[in-house]
């Protein structure tokens, strides 16, 4: 069977399973992943993925900071140095977890955009004061904020309507 789990080590104390599964999630599906404490006060993850994509993507993130501290991502120990592909296929996820899993990215995903909008806003509150041409561009902002908080809430209805349907 096809291993394809990464080793992510240098992983501070404060680092969660929240914020490693967020983050891995961009590289495609997590199957599974499991934190280590170590003995030199740091920790040590092993994240399992469902597609091969995703963990040669995974392997890009080197050095990238997880609370606070920069990562090193490798292959497992018990991967197999040559990522042939197998006759074996890893076990799918049902409908409803995709669905789910999708939900939960969509969530976090929105609420970083609105994050960054609100602080844009912020932002650019401060600057109108020394330059008309800014209050453009925060006028811009505060239309992109509102209809991505559209955009958000049209998916909702749609996903709502789509979990009916499925149920």
């Amino acid at each position: 069977m096809l291993n394809l789990t990464v080793q992510v080590l240098n992983l501070s104390l404060n680092a969660s399973r929240s914020e490693l599964e967020t983050l891995f999630s961009y590289c495609g599906t997590v199957e599974m992943i499991r934190l280590q404490r170590n003995n030199d006060s740091s920790q040590s993850a092993l994240v399992t993925f469902l597609q091969p994509f995703a963990y040669q993507t995974a392997l890009l993130l080197n050095d990238v900071p997880v609370a606070g501290e920069p990562i090193r991502v490798l292959p497992s120990k018990e991967t197999a140095a040559d990522h042939t592909i197998s006759d074996e296929y890893p076990i799918r996820d049902t409908e409803d977890n995709q669905l789910n899993r999708a939900a939960t990215v969509y969530g976090k995903a929105s609420s970083a955009v609105s994050a960054a909008a609100k602080e844009t806003v912020r932002i650019c509150t401060m600057v109108v004061k020394y330059d008309p041409v800014i209050t453009a561009f925060l006028l811009l902002s505060i239309a992109i904020h509102r209809l991505a908080n559209h955009a958000a809430e049209e998916w909702n209805k749609r996903r709502s309507l789509v979990m009916l349907n499925v149920k």
